[in-house]
């Protein structure tokens, strides 16, 4: 059987039946309607997007076109605009970006603090260098130190401190064109002990052979030791593809301590600022990381260090992007004042994307974000 045939289609209207009155409503709503229907949708665009307003108003010129005999009411178009402009939103609404769009194609990292610390305390190495000498020392003897280990221990590291801060205002860079790093070294040493209570009489004895002891000590991983995402962070690194390099303000030591670590095979390049002859944060510095990975443009390489001055400072005057690393042995407060420093030199650049790595900061607590950091860049 042969179904029957649709029935034409026909643009006449049905003959209402409306009563009289409700004709004439519809006459004089009509256009009443049309006449409001610019200034909703021209006071819904103050505050809705483009899109949302089209679509708002393609929604009420259809059901005007429908014939609909609702009444027209502003505060049900603002509600329309409303789900149109949430629809909108949930349809492009950005995610937060990772990286800057640049793509990364080298990653140089900080070396103490960054990459690794010292393992034990600083003060446990030098009072048992310092034990081990005088204890062998014929002049000396056991009973020598035996008299002074008690007085002098606390004393050690807030002396080691000052001694050390004191030797880099008058010999900077460890004594770059002054003095070799194992001198500079042996006159921190000399002042760390000496403050914290040895005497004259008893350094002139042992003073060159601590020092040199001490020297040789922290060139090895009895010394030090890598921080426990680093390995598996580089490992990964380097099989990626990326450039890896160390710049750190350090002596020339640091090949040597990187290969006892383990992981000196993993970079292509190391500068160290007595090396290299300059220190952090200066933008020289920077500019030798970025010839020795082979990237003209300071956007495509990124810094990680731990320091705000020289590992933040640094990158950012000179267009790099960054990531500062914030261990967890920091005081409350020099984590509070660093993320401030952070802040504020963030705040005098007018293309962040150019050095901030993270849209909710630029912090880490440990490295293991950045292989994920690298790899959203270069995707």
């Amino acid at each position: 059987p042969v179904s029957p045939p649709p029935p034409p289609l026909t643009t006449e209207k049905k003959e209402s039946t409306d009563c009289p009155g409700r004709m004439l409503a519809r006459c004089i709503e009509t256009p009443f309607r049309m006449l409001l229907a610019p200034t909703a949708i021209l006071a819904a665009t103050l505050s809705c997007p483009l899109r949302s307003i089209n679509l708002a108003r393609k929604q009420m010129y259809r059901r005007q076109l429908s014939g609909s005999r609702r009444p027209f009411s502003l505060s049900s178009l603002v509600r329309k605009v409303k789900s149109a402009r949430a629809a909108v939103s949930a349809e492009v609404a950005p995610q937060p970006p990772v990286m800057p769009l640049r793509v990364l194609k080298a990653v140089t990292f900080d070396f103490t603090g960054t990459l690794a610390q010292v393992r034990g305390k600083t003060e446990d190495h030098y009072m048992r260098v310092l034990h081990d000498v005088i204890s062998s020392e014929p002049t000396l003897g056991p009973k020598v130190w035996d008299d002074i280990e008690e007085a002098i221990k606390p004393n050690v590291f807030p002396a080691f401190v000052n001694a050390y801060r004191r030797h880099m205002r008058e010999l900077p860079n460890f004594g770059y064109g002054n003095v070799s790093s194992e001198q500079w070294w042996e006159k921190v040493i000399d002042q760390t002990f000496n403050e914290a209570g040895v005497s004259k009489e008893v350094l002139d004895i042992v003073l060159q052979r601590v020092g040199h002891d001490l020297y040789e000590l922290f060139k090895t991983q009895s010394a030090w030791e890598l921080y426990p995402e680093v390995p598996d962070l580089i490992r990964n690194l380097s099989e990626s593809g990326v450039t890896l390099g160390v710049v750190s303000n350090f002596d020339e030591r640091l090949s040597i301590i990187l290969e006892s670590l383990g992981i000196s095979s993993y970079f292509d390049f190391v500068v160290t600022s007595h090396d290299f002859g300059i220190e952090k944060p200066s933008p020289e510095i920077f500019a030798e990381a970025m010839a020795l990975a082979n990237v003209s443009d300071p956007s495509h390489i990124l810094h990680v260090g731990d320091t705000v001055y020289t590992d933040v400072a640094g990158p950012v005057g000179f267009g790099m992007p960054f990531l500062y690393v914030e261990r967890e042995d920091m005081s409350t407060q020099k984590a509070k004042d660093n993320r401030q420093a952070v802040a504020d030199l963030l705040s005098r650049v007018e293309d962040k994307t150019t050095v901030s790595s993270m849209v909710d900061g630029v912090v880490l607590t440990n490295l293991s974000r950045v292989a994920d950091v690298v790899s959203q860049s270069s995707g």
